[in-house]
């Protein structure tokens, strides 16, 4: 008996909905430019491991459920898309959804697992609640959203966050006030108008920080409580017109990128200065 374990389907004209149920043998799942595809449900497809899904004007639902062995989720460019659920999947890690307007809702349930989720330019004008039921989530990209607040639990919900990438969103004032991140390792925030950092220095865990394009006009003193573990600091497109000099005892810090800024030529030369004998990397 001949076993399907591949299914792709590509530049298809006339299928309108899609359902898959109880195929054993099935391991992955890809499906592009279908121009009138609209939904797509699958259940109890036991072995598939991977789902990729891209380029389709009227796509709008997928409904996922029962899928034991599914490990990651693709989906890009879908223009209409409103709703995805994902439901039983002990294995999954990795979802992916990116431009695409994710208009009502995501859903989650029983899916301990999900460590990487990245929701790029879906649309969204509010933080997802759903995620923060994904307690093993360690990725969290939301870039090229219309965001402008976080919740209030985030910490707490997500005891697993290492890595949150808030670029290309619409944060204003200072996100760093609200309660902190206490073990994110990696924060993005470029792109943004950010005008103040103060209360960076409970982020205890920081090692990357990304905070280009904004209208940040000083890097707090409290910046050196996070210099057991930040390592790269870039600030550059900002309005800064000084850095602290004591930044130049911190310990862990590597590179330090604040180009672009209103810093005076005589603050530039002093700095160039002053860090010439560290060991870090400036550039201004």
């Amino acid at each position: 008996m001949l076993l399907l374990a591949s299914i792709e389907i590509q530049n298809n004209t006339e299928l309108l909905t899609l359902k898959f149920q109880n195929l054993s043998s099935l391991l992955s799942l890809t499906m592009s430019s279908n121009s009138k595809l609209i939904s797509l449900d699958m259940e109890n497809v036991s072995y598939l491991q991977t789902i990729s899904l891209s380029d389709g004007l009227q796509f709008k639902i997928a409904t996922l459920k029962n899928l034991s062995h599914l490990n990651s989720v693709s989906l890009s460019f879908f223009s209409n898309f409103e709703s995805i659920s994902f439901e039983n999947m002990p294995s999954l890690s990795t979802i992916s959804i990116t431009a695409s307007a994710l208009s009502k809702n995501i859903s989650f349930r029983d899916v301990p697992l999900i460590k990487n989720l990245d929701l790029s330019g879906c649309q969204l004008t509010t933080f997802p609640e759903s995620i923060l039921t994904l307690k093993s989530l360690v990725k969290l990209v939301l870039k090229s959203n219309q965001l402008s607040a976080l919740p209030l639990t985030l910490s707490t919900d997500l005891p697993n966050l290492q890595v949150l990438d808030l670029s290309r969103n619409n944060f204003q004032g200072n996100i760093f006030q609200q309660p902190p991140l206490i073990y994110l390792r990696e924060l993005y925030l470029s792109n943004n108008s950010l005008a103040s950092i103060d209360g960076i220095g409970e982020y205890t865990s920081l090692r990357v920080l990304d905070l280009n394009n904004n209208k940040i006009l000083s890097i707090p003193l409290e910046i050196m409580e996070v210099s057991s573990t930040l390592y790269t600091l870039t600030i550059s497109y900002n309005q800064l017109h000084s850095i602290p000099y004591p930044m130049t005892n911190m310990r862990a810090l590597n590179s330090l990128l604040a180009t672009y800024n209103n810093l005076s030529d005589n603050e530039r030369r002093y700095l160039y200065q002053i860090f010439n004998p560290t060991s870090i990397q400036l550039i201004i």
